[in-house]
């Protein structure tokens, strides 16, 4: 078997192991490397699914007992955590999401006494998102927004627009359609 051959074989070995964790998910899913999925949750995914994990920059995808994870069309992960503790996360089509990226819809914990606050976090269609950036509970990411490496992302990304920093502010309007 030749390199090609053997590297669509694990692919197609790997794709078919970690499907039986999506309720549902459609064609061209390609997993390289092996990611943590689990969850009593709802996970969903659509066409062209691209997750990449490996050692150093490994891919957990969780979705718990109640809350939903929905990933679109022509979607890239590499390296990252996408935790729907509690509601939900949806991410759109054409998305990029870099390593290291964090992505919840909770805290994972309450403060004084008080129980866990969670709230759906939507992400919009043709939105990079990069290295390391983290995105908290209630946030919606507009259509073609970019979200700049390291970026901490506490309120909502306006479409067409360059978020960075800590907390994230708009640094620029995009020229609208990113593609991926």
């Amino acid at each position: 078997m030749g390199k090609a051959s053997f590297r669509k074989a694990f692919i197609y070995i790997n794709t078919q192991r970690y499907k039986q964790n999506f309720d549902s998910i459609g064609s061209g899913c390609w997993i390289i490397g092996k990611p943590i999925i689990h969850g009593e949750g709802t996970l969903r995914a659509g066409n062209k699914l691209f997750i990449l994990s490996n050692r150093t920059f490994p891919i957990e995808i969780a979705s718990l007992k109640g809350a939903e994870l929905n990933i679109g069309n022509n979607v890239t992960l590499n390296g990252c955590l996408l935790l729907a503790a509690y509601k939900r996360i949806s991410i759109g089509d054409d998305t990029l999401i870099g390593t290291r990226v964090l992505i919840r819809d909770s805290d994972g914990h309450g403060i004084d006494g008080k129980p866990d606050i969670a709230s759906p976090i939507e992400i919009g269609n043709h939105v990079w998102i990069g290295d390391s950036a983290i995105i908290l509970k209630g946030v919606n990411v507009g259509a073609n927004a970019v979200i700049g490496a390291g970026a901490v992302v506490t309120r909502d990304v306006p479409a067409n627009t360059l978020v960075a920093g800590n907390p994230a502010q708009i640094i620029r309007k995009t020229d609208g359609y990113t593609k991926v």
